[in-house]
């Protein structure tokens, strides 16, 4: 080897592959294990997808171990692998899955999080809510604005938004970009108008034309772009 290559170089012709493939061949669970959480000290965002496979696990320890190795690694390419396990029933799991997050970027997270909800049969989102909660920012009110389409949680969503500590005029346009895309004209819907007039005095929801009523083949594009 020449003298100018470092160690970080190094792992990436020894270390990483030679233990991921271990890892695969790997059926004591103590050991695979410890792969997942150390390895994740060596391991670079290209190895992220890798990992993410262990989250699925069977063993409820691999699936803890995994999200420790993800949280080594760090940074934007673990958030798809550990979106999931945010609404996961055993709290030790979530409660992991939020701290590997912590340090990731928040506006990557609620992207993520509304993506992942979209394509997920999810009964209970109030987890996700929360995390959109604690990670303010305007994709993640974006992302809660979404959600008010949802009879099953529209109310903690709104709750949420009430709550979120950004600009109101950052508000407002995710706010408007609802009533030009929602078919919903009930109770709901007047209780974000008095909202949007908090926000807005002397705001009019009646300029707002629902944009279903000429043509709602495109909505679905236009509620997950950026």
């Amino acid at each position: 080897w020449s003298s100018d290559v470092c160690y970080s170089d190094l792992r990436w012709f020894a270390a990483v592959p030679y233990f991921m493939v271990q890892m695969m061949r790997e059926r004591d669970v103590e050991v695979l294990c410890t792969f997942l959480s150390r390895l994740g000290l060596l391991a670079s965002s290209m190895e992220a997808i890798f990992f993410g496979k262990f989250i699925r696990h069977t063993n409820r320890q691999v699936r803890l171990a995994s999200i420790d190795g993800l949280s080594g690694i760090g940074g934007t390419p673990i958030i798809p692998a550990l979106v999931e396990g945010l609404g996961e029933p055993d709290s030790e799991t979530a409660e992991r899955v939020k701290t590997a997050l912590r340090g990731c970027d928040k506006s990557a997270l609620a992207i993520q999080i509304r993506s992942y909800l979209a394509n997920h049969q999810t009964p209970d989102k109030t987890a996700y809510i929360a995390a959109l909660k604690e990670n303010a920012n305007p994709q993640s009110f974006r992302t809660l604005v979404w959600l008010l389409e949802d009879t099953s949680c529209r109310s903690y969503a709104l709750s949420a938004i009430r709550d979120m500590p950004i600009e109101d005029d950052l508000k407002m346009p995710h706010l408007e970009e609802f009533f030009l895309l929602t078919n919903d004209d009930t109770t709901f819907c007047h209780e974000v108008v008095e909202y949007m007039e908090v926000l807005q005095p002397g705001f009019d929801a009646s300029r707002f034309i629902p944009i279903t009523v000429f043509d709602d083949s495109y909505i679905s594009q236009v509620r997950f772009s950026p």
